[in-house]
Formats: structure tokens, C-alpha cells, sequence
């Protein structure tokens, strides 16, 4: 009585992947860390995160920090981390490195911490002195 008719059904394309591989420098880490601390508890990791200069080595953004207590932290927090720095850096490649700062294995000079604005801006403007530049052709003030 009834026929079935065959339906063709159409297998949905897969969406291609896209990856993120704009590269980064040390001041496009710097700001993307400044743009971290929406809330109270990552406002306590960004202080940690920020009371050394990070550095880079490559694709990977290694945080030194004061003890095991704000390391269990990082790693806590890493998933959030991770997810904010490859978004902001649009880079898909980022990765993170944590270790305790110890002054008789850092050797080197001495790393002078970031305390106030004042200082991490100081900072920010010493790698990017564009951002100095721009700062004063805009006529703004620093804090």
C-alpha cells in the first residue's frame, strides 16, 4: 500500500578547526595578565602572579611565586588560567609554568618585585616603550 521512500539524509560537515597561533610577546602577556582578576579570588592569584616579572620562554609563560601555598593555587586555577591567557594572546599554543622563587637557585640579578602601579607600569613601559610613547602623545598620566 505504502512505500517507503528512501530519505537521503545529509551528514552535517564537520566544522573545521581552528587554531590560534597569533604570536606574543612578553608585553601582550603583560596585558593580558592585567586583564585577569574579575573576581575576589583571581584577584588574589593576579597579585601573586604579578609580584614577579614573568618570563617566556618560547610559546610557555613561566610564573615564579613566594611559597607552596599560592603555588597550590596557580595550579587550582590553572584551567581559568590557561583558558584566559590562549583567548587574550589568541594563541592556542600557550602554555604555563609555575615555580617558587628561591633567590640561591635564581641566580642572576636581583629581581626587583613589583609592589605598586607605579612599578609594574615602570616595568611595562621598560619592555614596551611604545606604549611610553603612546601614553605621552596621548597626553595621559601615569598613576
Amino acid at each position: 500500500m505504502f512505500e517507503e521512500k528512501p530519505v537521503a539524509r545529509e551528514v552535517p560537515a564537520e566544522a573545521p578547526v581552528v587554531v590560534a597561533n597569533k604570536p606574543f610577546d612578553l608585553a601582550a602577556v603583560i596585558v593580558a595578565l592585567e586583564r585577569f582578576s574579575a573576581n575576589d579570588q583571581e584577584k588574589a592569584l593576579h597579585a601573586a602572579l604579578t609580584a614577579y616579572p614573568p618570563r617566556l620562554e618560547g610559546q610557555t609563560i613561566a610564573f615564579k611565586l613566594d611559597n607552596e601555598l599560592l603555588l597550590a593555587k596557580a595550579r587550582e586555577m590553572h584551567p581559568v588560567l590557561l583558558a584566559h591567557f590562549k583567548r587574550e594572546l589568541e594563541n592556542d599554543g600557550v602554555s604555563l609554568q609555575y615555580d617558587i622563587y628561591d633567590e640561591q637557585r635564581d641566580e642572576g640579578p636581583a629581581v626587583k618585585r613589583l609592589y605598586t602601579a607605579r612599578e609594574k607600569l615602570d616595568y611595562f613601559f621598560s619592555i614596551s616603550p611604545a606604549a611610553r610613547e603612546l601614553c605621552e602623545r596621548l597626553g595621559l598620566e601615569a598613576p
